[in-house]
């Protein structure tokens, strides 16, 4: 596997920094999300050892609740454990969170395991990863201060917290590779404008629209800001799913 699927524990360096996720209502609303899909999580604890797992349910009053183990000593000794390092992919994201205070419990009558929610959720979103193709109903665009003339307003061919596809009519002169934009304003749903930098990669044609497509990443992207992009995404992947039923 890759460095980014890679099923191991990332560690808590400072690069990973701006792929955490604080905030309280976020760190819910994505436990919540994987208990409702029944995604597996794979449990690291001790030295080496693992096991797979499923979050059972998850919210502010009670915690996290977790599958126990096969087996009863296998429960003991994580329970035991300070730290348990829990691993799951949604939608093909690496998500990861530390788990601390984890008690052997009952749920629906079965042996569980269950405790406090994290503090923070890791999820490696990046730039070479996955991508959200936003609905031409989103709403999703962004405004360009271009030297000189009236800033320009574009809609987007994807996002993710890495970046965007920037979707323009004629070639924008002042687009070359390598270009920083400051003070950019991007448009989410739910959430307005917020304000990013913005570094142009490459351009192609825009597919079978007219066009061109600029391949674009957030330049010195803050952490809070990420977050938003982070939490704009996960809504328009519900929304997709939603309307694929």
């Amino acid at each position: 596997m890759s460095a980014r699927t890679d099923i191991r524990p990332e560690s808590d360096g400072q690069a990973n920094d701006d792929y955490r996720l604080r905030a309280a209502i976020e760190v819910e609303n994505i436990l919540k999300d994987i208990a409702a899909r029944r995604l597996l999580v794979t449990l690291y604890f001790g030295a080496d050892r693992f096991i797979v797992s499923t979050l059972l349910a998850a919210d502010s009053r009670s915690g996290v609740v977790l599958d126990a183990a096969q087996d009863d000593a296998t429960t003991q000794a994580i329970a035991a454990s300070p730290t348990v390092i829990a691993i799951t992919f949604v939608d093909q994201i690496k998500t990861q969170f530390a788990l601390r205070q984890l008690r052997v419990s009952m749920h629906t009558g079965r042996p569980a395991l269950s405790g406090p929610l994290p503090q923070s959720i890791l999820r490696l979103q990046r730039r070479e990863s996955f991508r959200v193709a936003p609905p031409k109903a989103a709403g999703l665009s962004i405004c360009v201060p271009l030297p000189g003339r009236e800033p320009a307003t574009f809609s987007l061919g994807d996002l993710s917290v890495g970046g965007v596809a920037v979707l323009t009519g004629p070639p924008v002169r002042e687009f070359v590779s390598g270009a920083v934009f400051d003070d950019c304003s991007l448009m989410l749903p739910e959430y307005g404008a917020i304000k990013v930098s913005l570094e142009i990669r490459n351009h192609r044609p825009a597919g079978g629209e007219r066009g061109l497509r600029y391949g674009c990443r957030f330049h010195n992207l803050a952490g809070t800001v990420a977050s938003l992009i982070q939490r704009s995404i996960n809504d328009l992947q519900k929304n997709a799913r939603t309307a694929a039923r």
